[in-house]
């Protein structure tokens, strides 16, 4: 099996009748960290056990490594991956609040107007 970049997003599957909404998306971001997680360490136990079979993997300098140069880049760039897709729920809701924002200050503009005109008409 070959591993890709994750092509979703955490989103809890199915509501939960009761459930609050920030119980909903902590649960589907732990399910998204622990899909993550799971396949991380299947594919490192692969590498350690092939790397040992074959005799260059030294346990060792594996835990003395560190990531310098283009590694580093790379490790950054799956880590920035990794943050975005845990993360999207609170984005997603950060944009639909945003938008509920604006939305509610466009209405109290239009309301301000309206009052404005009323009064004027009352005043004449």
């Amino acid at each position: 099996m070959t591993y890709s970049p994750a092509k979703y997003f955490a989103e809890p599957r199915r509501s939960i009748p009761g459930e609050a909404p920030e119980i909903a998306r902590l649960t589907a971001m732990t399910v998204a960290l622990l899909q993550e997680l799971a396949i991380t360490r299947e594919r490192l136990d692969t590498v350690e056990r092939m790397g040992e079979a074959a005799g260059w993997l030294d346990r060792g300098a594996l835990d003395a490594y560190r990531a310098e140069g283009s590694a580093e880049a790379e490790r950054n760039a799956t880590r920035k991956r990794l943050i975005e897709v845990v993360m999207h729920p609170f984005k997603a809701d950060a944009g639909r609040a945003l938008e509920q924002t604006r939305e509610n200050a466009e209405q109290a503009d239009r309301t301000r107007a309206a009052d404005a005109i009323l009064e004027k008409e009352q005043l004449s």
